[in-house]
């Protein structure tokens, strides 16, 4: 009896896919005579005005004879059928692919690199865009800060969002106090100068470049102004300790015609933005990466001192130990150099000697050698195990002394 209940509901089903499967054959053999039977009165006129007719003809499937003209669009259909299957075929390896390398953070990372041209630029400017929408609708939504939008209406996007920044640090923090100028003398009464604790010291300044509209931390550098990117790996072919004499020569060609305080003056920088967060403006690293930053050319100097601002800095001296080795290699550099070259073939190149007399001059220069003399002397130890006389004869000097 169960077995007959199972052969029944078995037929049944069998029954139902078939009458399914008909209903189906006939609407599509209904659908095939309509097309044959209407095809002069409704889709020709519709296919013709598509330009599909003349495009038929200009590539060869529409023929006098009527069967081979079927052939063609059969042949064509069969060839296009193919593509889309292909095309779904690679689609799946293509995706089958990218599920098992995305498993892993090395997988991802790798798919990540080699899609960024696709991605990047619309995400860059996706977020410019949100950034901007959603500041200036919370600034419109608040009529005390709604006067700041008008104040600084003009200015590029950058310089905008920056300005509102500091706008922003005074009304919550009341130990801010900004200075902010155009002048290089400014930069330098602030940068050039020892510091006695590379890791503590965040009295920098923050540039903004008008001419790329980038924002750059400074930091200080004691090295003068002819030698100033010795803090930084010596480009390739120059010559002297850090590529000092290289550097000299360099200034040296603008000093006739352009006055000396108009040459370039390099200072340790880090590339830095202005974010939307949460309802707030914040600062944030753009990379961990220091580079030579020529002051001559930026637009504008902002000093800024508080709480608030140095919280970031004591964060960004944290997160990016880079800062502290350029800043380290800034200060054993301008100590090195002097001992290097006080008595040298090149003692009389007078960029040189400009740049051995502002060693002098420089803040807090001798009083803290004691602090830097033990990296100073393990450098001049690897000069002098690298036979450069120099060293061999100041560490001679030092022993003799003891």
């Amino acid at each position: 009896m169960f077995a007959d209940y199972l052969w029944y509901l078995g037929a049944k089903q069998q029954y139902n896919m078939a009458k399914s499967q008909g209903l189906a054959g006939l609407i599509g053999l209904l659908s095939v005579v309509l097309f044959v039977w209407k095809w002069d009165e409704w889709f020709l006129p519709i296919v013709d005005k598509l330009g599909l007719v003349d495009f038929a003809e200009r590539i060869g499937i529409v023929h006098g004879l009527g069967a081979i003209t079927v052939m063609n669009v059969i042949f064509i259909t069969y060839i296009f059928i193919l593509f889309i299957l292909a095309l779904v075929f690679i689609g799946f390896l293509v995706g089958l692919l990218l599920l098992m390398v995305g498993h892993s953070k090395i997988g991802w990372t790798i798919i990540m690199i080699l899609t960024t041209p696709l991605w990047l630029p619309s995400a860059i400017i996706y977020k410019r865009n949100i950034v901007a929408r959603s500041l200036t609708s919370t600034y419109q939504k608040d009529k005390e800060l709604q006067p700041l939008l008008q104040k600084y209406k003009d200015l590029p996007t950058v310089e905008k969002q920056f300005e509102l920044y500091i706008e922003q640090i005074k009304r919550i923090d009341n130990t801010c106090t900004v200075q902010s100028s155009r002048d290089k003398k400014f930069a330098k009464k602030i940068l050039f100068r020892a510091v006695s604790a590379v890791k503590e010291d965040t009295n920098w300044l923050i540039a903004l470049d008008q001419k790329t509209q980038k924002l750059h931390l400074l930091f200080p550098n004691p090295l003068p102004q002819f030698g100033s990117r010795s803090f930084y790996s010596p480009q390739e072919k120059e010559i002297g300790l850090y590529g000092i004499i290289s550097q000299c020569w360099d200034a040296k060609e603008d000093m006739a015609p352009v006055p000396y305080y108009h040459s370039d003056h390099y200072v340790p920088s880090m590339e830095i933005e202005v974010n939307w967060v949460n309802g707030e403006l914040e600062l944030h690293i753009v990379k961990s990466e220091i580079k030579p930053f020529n002051i001559l050319f930026l637009g504008k100097f902002y000093h800024i001192q508080g709480m608030k601002i140095q919280s970031f800095y004591r964060e960004t001296l944290k997160l990016n130990p880079v800062i502290i080795q350029a800043l380290n290699k800034a200060h054993v550099a301008y100590y090195v150099l002097q001992i290097a070259y006080k008595d040298t073939m090149y003692n009389e190149d007078e960029a040189l000697q400009l740049y051995l007399e502002e060693s002098k001059h420089v803040a807090n220069g001798e009083a803290l050698f004691p602090l830097y003399a033990a990296d100073v002397e393990e450098e001049i130890q690897e000069h002098a195990e690298n036979g450069e006389s120099w060293a061999i004869e100041w560490l001679k000097r030092v022993e003799s002394n003891w």
